[in-house]
């Protein structure tokens, strides 16, 4: 199948996906904002009102502050969410796929991760927006997002191949997810810095790639602190390697999908 079809069979799936969650609903694709805003207002209220909690040491800090730092944790969270959610039953709800011997299986999976890659993107622009407001400030450092977003995205692609040819031999892995997608929410500095972690719950957070997006993203768009290439170098390169090994993965299990579903 030409890279073409490929891209336009991508699109048609992805414009379904946002078509079928909101299908019905009176406010439609405005919900791909609303959802996370209400999470934003919760998660603010509870960990910055009730906890008092902060990104910053100094008197400064403010609620607005926390909120738009903890916008960007959660928007970047959100395509590793989605990737996890969704990626288990994108093949083993469509079996006459797998039937068709010219259909490129792995767009099933891909899909899923695009539609949040997207309410990402839009996310991350309302963070810069609100950053703006706060500190009247615009840097082009904030355009260091877009590589991040590139990197999340092979992550994320990554993990979506291999659940969702996991998900064919062991449905397990359905249920799973939403313990796995609340585990990796609390241990990726969402709600709190890096280097509040202790030392040795640290030493094993930092393999997580999710702990060091969500801090760059945070510290670009909250504080604009330089930017640091070299570790957003080794991400994109564990990302593609990431990636590869979960394609060539999904491409040996598939063999035997028509057997297993």
């Amino acid at each position: 199948m030409k890279l073409k079809q490929v891209i336009e069979l991508l699109r048609t799936f992805i414009v379904s996906d946002f078509k079928s969650k909101h299908r019905g609903s009176a406010l439609g694709f405005l919900w791909l904002l609303l959802t996370p805003c209400f999470l934003l207002i919760i998660y603010t209220f509870v960990f910055g009102v009730v906890f008092d909690r902060s990104f910053e040491k100094s008197d400064n800090s403010s609620i607005f502050d926390y909120a738009v730092g903890l916008f960007v944790g959660i928007s970047i969270f959100q395509i590793f969410a989605n990737a996890i959610s969704g990626a288990p039953q994108s093949i083993i709800s469509r079996p006459n796929f797998i039937k068709k011997i010219q259909f490129p299986l792995h767009i099933l999976p891909i899909s899923s991760v695009f539609s949040g890659v997207i309410i990402a993107a839009l996310n991350l622009v309302i963070c810069i927006v609100l950053s703006i407001y706060s500190s009247n400030t615009i840097t082009w450092s904030s355009l260091i997002l877009i590589p991040i977003l590139i990197i999340s995205s092979c992550y994320a692609i990554a993990i979506a191949l291999f659940l969702s040819a996991l998900s064919v031999y062991l449905r397990d892995v359905i249920q799973l997810s939403s313990f796995c997608n609340l585990a990796l929410m609390f241990s990726s500095g969402i709600f709190y810095l890096p280097e509040e972690i202790p030392a040795p719950y640290y030493d094993i957070l930092k393999f997580n790639p999710l702990v060091h997006l969500v801090d760059v993203s945070r510290r670009i768009i909250l504080w604009n602190e330089p930017i640091n290439l070299m570790l957003i170098f080794y991400l994109f390169i564990l990302g593609v390697l990431a990636l590869i090994i979960s394609y060539k993965c999904f491409n040996y299990m598939k063999t035997s999908f028509s057997d297993a579903i």
